[in-house]
């Protein structure tokens, strides 16, 4: 396995946790409804399941289907609340575990 795959898995993972632990956080604050937390909350799951399963394996699709499910709560939250701390935060993370390991995830040849 090459370093930047797993760079790569370890943030994504991260970032799973991360969604999950903010979905809490907002509800038990009352800063999101219920709907939103679940939302939130079930990215960051379909992260870490897709994450353990495929993309530490450096498989082509995980790659794809992250960058949507990963980019997807980001957009949205940046355009109806604007870019907090935590916002950047989850930006960043996802930034750096798509973009690390994009070459030779993309790049590999098929088996």
């Amino acid at each position: 396995m090459e370093k930047s795959v797993k760079i790569g898995w370890i943030l994504m993972l991260i970032l799973g946790l991360y969604r999950i632990m903010a979905s809490i956080s907002l509800v038990t604050m009352q800063q999101a409804d219920i709907t939103a937390g679940v939302n939130l909350a079930t990215t960051g799951i379909a992260i870490i399941f897709i994450t353990l399963a495929s993309y530490k394996k450096a498989q082509k699709w995980s790659w794809w289907c992250l960058l949507v499910i990963g980019i997807a709560p980001l957009l949205s939250c940046s355009i109806l609340h604007g870019i907090d701390v935590w916002t950047a935060i989850g930006w960043i993370i996802f930034i750096l575990a798509i973009v690390i390991p994009a070459k030779a995830i993309l790049c590999k040849k098929s088996a």
